[in-house]
């Protein structure tokens, strides 16, 4: 009786211990190496992008582009999610995020790649608090 007490005592520790772990993070330099070759974006230009600065070639906004999509964060009309952005950065204003986010898809770019890098420029002049965190 004791040795199934303490059995179903550790086995409900456990179970508890795996709920309590922080959710797996993205691999995001497998994404990152992924869509610089896909795109052909130098370095330089991705760093700017990590660093929520604006860039002028198709090769970045195309990495913004690939980016994007592999981590799920524009659906297939190059929209960004709100509420998956927000899940995966929960340290952003949420509020702020679901008031700006629809006025930025609305902006439209010659294509799809400056269309989602025109949107990311919306966004990160409109909710800030995200530069303070570099992704990769």
């Amino acid at each position: 009786m004791k040795s199934n007490l303490l059995t179903f005592f550790v086995l409900i520790m456990i179970i508890m211990g795996i709920n309590a772990l922080p959710p797996p993070r993205l691999n995001l330099g497998i994404h990152k190496d992924k869509c610089m070759a896909e795109s052909g974006a130098s370095p330089e230009s991705v760093e700017k992008i990590r660093n929520h600065e604006a860039i002028d070639d198709e090769e970045g906004k195309c990495f913004k582009k690939c980016m994007c999509l592999n981590l799920g964060l524009c659906d297939d009309k190059m929209r960004i999610k709100a509420d998956v952005l927000l899940e995966k950065k929960p340290f952003l204003p949420a509020d702020k995020v679901l008031q700006e986010i629809p006025k930025c898809n609305e902006l439209k770019g010659r294509n799809e790649c400056d269309t989602v890098f025109t949107r990311y420029l919306c966004f990160w002049e409109k909710v800030p608090e995200v530069r303070s965190h570099k992704p990769w």
